[in-house]
């Protein structure tokens, strides 16, 4: 197995090898692009029901008690469920950029390793507050689902 891993090292060329790690790193840049275009539109789509749904000076409709609360609890759940699975592509396309260094550039490869923020255990990275944002949104459209059938 080691003998087959030394001939494809020889055999790529330093330009596909640059091309392909680029490569990785415009994918997790435009992945996080999307999860960002994803959640902007949910967000905003889930401002503007709550400012024109709900209201104070009007009683709880079929359409305000329940349509509208499960549209922005649905949306929220899409857009949650592709923040998550987009982290698992952005981990991914790393792990391909990191291993692509690992076996052809062995000198950036140490490079990278030793050049890195520490991890924080108490930092929330952004598709985390992405996602604690799209849980509190389904949280705060619950409130209205639950005064209408009360």
């Amino acid at each position: 197995m080691a003998d087959k891993k030394r001939n494809i090292t020889k055999k790529v060329s330093e330009p596909f090898v640059l091309a392909y790690y680029q490569h990785q790193y415009d994918r997790m840049g435009k992945l996080e692009q999307y999860r960002l275009a994803m959640t902007n539109i949910v967000v905003t789509v889930s401002i503007l029901a709550f400012t024109f749904g709900f209201d104070s000076s009007k009683n709880l409709t079929l359409t305000t008690g329940l349509v509208l609360p499960f549209v922005v609890v649905v949306a929220n759940i899409f857009a949650a469920v592709y923040v998550t699975r987009t982290r698992s592509w952005i981990g991914t396309a790393e792990l391909r950029a990191k291993r692509t260094l690992e076996l052809y550039a062995t000198a950036l490869h140490e490079l990278d390793k030793t050049t890195y923020e520490p991890y924080h255990p108490k930092a929330i990275s952004l598709w985390k507050i992405q996602l604690l944002l799209h849980i509190l949104l389904v949280i705060a459209a619950i409130v209205p689902a639950v005064q209408y059938l009360i």
